[in-house]
């Protein structure tokens, strides 16, 4: 697989064994490692295929997935152990200037958007970089903040259009969601032809 082929969309690997078959989706590894630290022998990224389901059970196999964080490895169960079930409430983790690790119930978006969720410390100031031809819709969880130097408290939102970043301060410890989409909308799948 070159590198260019591992980024396209709904690329998915399968691996099929004794109770369990695992999924690999690729562009969403960040090589966190956690599944080859768990398990050596099952996960092993210099064999061919790197996936070797036959070296552990089933149960332990299925354990070493949950702990990767980005849900680029997931299971079905094929004898009649308990399935994979989303985490509940679905858990956002921060990594230090890194990305963040979503698991639970998940929306996939199909377009080309961005969601970021965001904890700030008070007095915390980020700038979001807003592309051409693109908008930004921010939502305040809770806490208190400016965009763009205007206030804004629990519940408020903003949309953005026509400018190049979005600045955004804390005035105290606050949550927010900001969606970074484009402006010009390329309907897919049902919405093709109608809009």
């Amino acid at each position: 697989m070159t590198t260019e082929q591992r980024y396209e969309p709904d690329v998915l690997k399968q691996y099929e064994g004794p109770g369990i078959t695992v999924h690999w989706e690729p562009k969403l590894c960040i090589h966190v490692s956690n599944c080859i630290r768990a398990l050596p022998g099952v996960f092993k990224p210099d064999a061919r295929p790197w996936v070797n389901v036959e070296a552990a059970s089933a149960d332990e196999i299925a354990a070493a997935i949950e702990s990767c964080p980005t849900g680029a490895l997931s299971y079905l169960r094929t004898d009649g152990g308990p399935q994979e079930a989303p985490e509940s409430p679905t858990k956002v983790e921060p990594r230090p200037n890194g990305p963040l690790f979503v698991r639970g119930d998940i929306v996939k978006i199909h377009q080309n958007a961005s969601v970021h969720v965001a904890s700030l410390e008070p007095g915390a100031d980020v700038t979001h970089q807003i592309g051409e031809d693109r908008g930004v819709y921010a939502y305040l969880i809770e806490g208190a903040a400016t965009f763009a130097d205007q206030d804004v408290a629990t519940g408020d939102a903003a949309k953005v259009t026509e400018q190049r970043e979005l600045r955004i301060r804390a005035r105290e410890q606050s949550e927010l969601i900001l969606v970074d989409v484009p402006m010009q909308f390329e309907p897919v799948g049902i919405w093709r032809g109608r809009i």
